[in-house]
């Protein structure tokens, strides 16, 4: 059928028939069958049509990358066209194959007529594309994150998507062997395993010894943080400041006067607390506290009492920098209101925090003393300073934060660099504005500068995650992953009050429980559901098991109503695991639920398994519960914070 399509007989006009041939070159087109790839079985049937070719017949090629390719235009000679499809490879990266069809039809607007054949293994047919479909369903086993864990060891995320099997996975540190694991993995199980590493090296390799259908996420890579990768002048003593900046792992920071920082070379950032320099630096960013004086384009008013609330500017510059801010009751005595750059909070009208960028150079002043105002102690104050130490100081990291294969790379070049570039794991050097990333693997980023000085960062970009599922072929994707869902009830509060309608307690239990991965009742709600009575923990395993029958594949009865423990049951219809735990005198204890399951969430998500998301997740809550916070005269709330605060020095 297929041969007949290409050998169509002239249509009206005289015009000869006309086809064009899109090629699939996705990441899962390297997916191997009986020593073949799904690419080499598509270029064959490719092939073979084309070699029936008769006079006059045109073809055109396009290669369906991560961008589209003319390969061969409408040609009548058979040599160029197989030389084409010969010549097709595989990319890590996904397929713009929609891209790809849209072209097809606009080459052929005026072409009465045309073949559009498309050679894929996930593509499906339109009305006038013609799909040849290739390859079969595959196991395969991927690696989709590694990273640094707790001094010494280090993690690898596994996703199997294919039968039970068996993985062997090998762990380099810089090159030297330094862990092996062996894993059982279920049909669709992922799962998180922990390496041993040494305290220190620069890059870490992992890799799958077993062969599979996909040999690309067989192997991936992790590049550390790296220690001082920006010099910070702090001018001034303001333990406020001094701690939000510590707590960026990649600063070296240093303490002196204003007018001191102003005259050291080769500073990132210079932060200025009330005090300014007589001449400010011309090249860094800066970060200015009440300066009451103009910082670059940012000008400052008169002195002013607040009256108002602060709140987030509705700029659109402002939104990454107000990024999870609440502002709720953040109190402030008197301001200086700022004009000029982009406002991103305001007290009325006013801007009370500017930022700017001109020339490379950027700013950022903040028009009241912080001492001024309860800010500091908000949850607020980190949050706010990690975001405009993003916003001051560019980080390679989170621009190429899992960076994909072939996607577009924009890192951010310091103005004061004389030059840029990228070293690419194969060793090739290219400028940073042009970086190749076809490669997978650790990148090196390189600044020089005048006075002799280079800075190195590296990072990692690897195959696209969604090519990775080969266990079908037609629909894209492959067969459903493993979906993880989780149910709160929230039926009933700690305290005994309903939270919902009687008949959105029927919903619940009818419709919500048999699709959730986890339910997690208290023991006033798993009252409810179950019918049974639950004052002790003898009884938490009957009320679990009642649970179970009614869908859900697993249940945490959380025992916090308990009177003399608070421990938790995990049971999965055949496991039950106790999780301990103490109690706690406190009356901030206001989202407990709320918080234990968030966080639950939060670790399924991240590819813990359910027992050790669990366990993580209870000694979160445990430690926020123990540093609750004491606001208003009722219960106040857990401390969300409280691992940010520790890092800080705030808390002990």
């Amino acid at each position: 059928m297929l041969t007949a399509a290409l050998m169509r007989p002239a249509v009206s006009g005289g015009v000869m028939g006309e086809t064009v041939l899109i090629f699939d070159l996705s990441a899962s087109m390297q997916a191997q069958a009986n020593g073949e790839s799904r690419l080499d079985e598509a270029k064959k049937k490719a092939l073979s049509l084309v070699d029936g070719l008769h006079d006059g017949e045109r073809v055109t090629v396009l290669a369906a990358g991560a961008q589209v390719r003319q390969c061969v235009t409408r040609s009548g000679e058979t040599h160029p066209v197989r030389a084409a499809i010969e010549g097709l490879t595989a990319q890590n990266a996904s397929a713009d194959l929609a891209g790809a069809v849209s072209l097809a039809r606009a080459m052929g607007r005026d072409i009465p007529g045309l073949n559009i054949i498309v050679f894929s293994d996930t593509y499906e047919a339109a009305d006038d594309v013609q799909v040849v479909r290739v390859g079969q369903g595959a196991d395969n086993v991927a690696i989709l994150a590694l990273g640094a864990s707790e001094q010494g060891k280090a993690y690898a995320r596994v996703m199997n998507y294919g039968a039970d099997t068996r993985i062997t996975l090998e762990c380099q540190a810089d090159g030297v062997l330094c862990d092996v694991v062996t894993a059982d993995l279920k049909a669709g199980e992922s799962r998180a395993l922990l390496l041993d590493a040494p305290e220190d090296y620069t890059t870490l390799h992992a890799r799958i010894v077993e062969k599979d259908a996909l040999a690309l996420d067989n192997e991936r890579w992790y590049a550390a943080q790296g220690e001082g990768s920006y010099r910070v002048a702090l001018a001034g003593e303001n333990v406020f400041l001094e701690k939000a900046l510590s707590l960026r792992e990649d600063i070296v920071l240093l303490r002196t006067t204003a007018q001191e920082a102003a005259e050291i070379e080769n500073i990132d950032l210079y932060v200025f607390d009330g005090e300014l320099p007589e001449t400010l630096p011309q090249s860094g960013a800066v970060l200015a506290v009440n300066p009451k004086a103009q910082v670059r384009e940012i000008a400052c008013g008169e002195a002013r009492e607040a009256d108002g609330e602060m709140r987030v500017s509705t700029q659109r510059a402002a939104s990454s920098l107000t990024e999870n801010l609440t502002l709720k009751q953040v109190a402030l005595r008197q301001y200086t209101p700022l004009a000029g750059g982009d406002a991103v909070l305001m007290l009325g009208e006013d801007t009370l925090l500017a930022v700017s960028e001109q020339g490379g150079l950027r700013t950022a002043v903040i028009g009241f003393d912080l001492h001024d105002s309860n800010l500091p102690l908000k949850a607020d104050f980190p949050v706010l300073m990690q975001n405009l130490l993003s916003f001051l100081l560019p980080n390679v990291r989170e621009s190429v934060q899992d960076a994909v294969c072939e996607a577009p790379l924009t890192l951010p070049v310091d103005a004061r660099a004389e030059s840029a570039q990228v070293i690419l794991p194969s060793g090739k050097r290219c400028d940073a504005q042009q970086a190749d990333t076809s490669e997978q693997g650790v990148y090196c980023f390189e600044q020089h500068y005048a006075d002799g000085d280079t800075r190195s960062v590296y990072f990692t970009v690897h195959g696209d995650a969604a090519e990775y599922d080969v266990r079908s072929v037609g629909a894209p994707g492959g067969e459903v992953r493993e979906e993880k869902s989780l149910v709160d009830p929230g039926m009933i509060s700690k305290s005994g009050y309903p939270l919902l309608a009687p008949e959105a307690c029927e919903t619940l239990i009818k419709e919500l429980l048999p699709l959730a991965t986890l339910v997690t009742p208290n023991l006033p709600e798993a009252e409810a559901i179950t019918g049974m009575q639950v004052t002790e923990k003898a009884q938490m395993r009957a009320v679990a098991e009642k649970i179970i029958a009614l869908g859900a594949k697993a249940v945490l009865v959380k025992g916090g109503h308990l009177s003399d423990t608070a421990d938790d049951l995990l049971f999965d219809g055949n496991t039950e695991t106790w999780f301990p735990g103490k109690r706690i005198p406190t009356k901030n204890t206001h989202g407990t639920g709320c918080t234990l399951s968030s966080s639950l969430a939060a670790n399924l998500a991240k590819g813990l398994e359910l027992t050790e998301a669990v366990r993580a997740s209870k000694a979160y809550v445990t430690e926020a519960i123990e540093h609750g916070i004491e606001l208003g005269s009722g219960c106040g709330p857990t401390h969300h914070f409280v691992d940010l605060y520790r890092k800080a020095g705030i808390l002990d």
